[in-house]
């Protein structure tokens, strides 16, 4: 099942800075779960999420205009 409107997903991540310095990750917990769609991630990640599947890994860069709305 691929990422869409309104469907439920659970993701692990990690959440870098600029200089690859570690923010925050999922690692050791249970993974991210989430709406997609309703604004529950800043709208840059929801963007870069949608159309992915289970097991897809990838990297996103999020500009500081995708995160407000």
């Amino acid at each position: 099942m691929k990422i869409s409107q309104n469907k439920v997903v659970m993701m692990h991540y990690k959440l870098s800075d600029k200089d690859g310095a570690v923010i925050d990750s999922s690692e050791g917990r249970d993974p991210l779960a989430y709406i997609q769609g309703i604004g529950a991630l800043v709208p840059g990640l929801e963007t870069e999420l949608e159309g992915k599947g289970k097991g897809d890994q990838f990297t996103a860069v999020i500009q500081p205009e995708q995160i407000g709305r």
